[in-house]
């Protein structure tokens, strides 16, 4: 039992010596240079531009604005985009996603300005406010807070679907390579 126990002992204290030896030395013990067949390709610009499948940006070429330095270079001519003529991958310009980014912004600020009114309106009532008792003391079904609460639901919901609609406008902006700023 002792025998067995200290074969385990010892097996085990060499695995550790063992993993514990840097992979360098080992190299070196084996005649190899340490780090040898393990070096890193480094891709540039170019080693990208030769790859199969490579797509160019659809940015446009920058232009130089003369008589001004270049901060990288210290040169004359500024290099700038000219983003007056840019087009998104679909050929539309700025103009067709402010059209259709406008109307959804204006419509949330509409129903963001009544969810406040509603509310504040709601915050001034008391709960027994708006309830109204007919002549034979019945307590009549035109409930004013019931009113006001049944609306702002509407306008959350209808809030909720424009935030949606925001955000699919944004995503389809991105995917057709449109610059932010033209849905602001």
């Amino acid at each position: 039992m002792q025998r067995v126990l200290l074969t385990a002992m010892l097996s085990v204290m060499a695995w550790f010596v063992f993993e514990s030896i840097p992979v360098s030395i080992l190299a070196l013990q084996a005649g190899q240079e340490p780090g040898a067949g393990t070096k890193k390709k480094v891709y540039t610009n170019e080693d990208l531009e030769k790859t199969e499948g490579h797509q160019k940006s659809p940015l446009p070429k920058r232009k130089t604005v003369a008589g001004q330095p270049d901060a990288r270079t210290g040169k004359e001519g500024v290099e700038k985009l000219d983003l007056e003529n840019y087009r998104d991958r679909h050929g539309r310009d700025r103009e067709y996603w402010e059209k259709r980014s406008h109307p959804l912004r204006a419509k949330m600020e509409v129903v963001t300005q009544e969810i406040t009114e509603l509310e504040s309106r709601r915050k001034g009532m008391s709960g027994t406010q708006g309830i109204r008792v007919n002549r034979s003391g019945k307590i009549d079904g035109s409930n004013d807070l019931q009113k006001i609460d049944k609306r702002l639901d509407t306008l959350h919901r209808e809030k909720d679907q424009l935030s949606r609609q925001t955000l699919e406008l944004e995503d389809e902006a991105r995917r057709a390579e449109a610059l932010p700023e033209w849905l602001r």
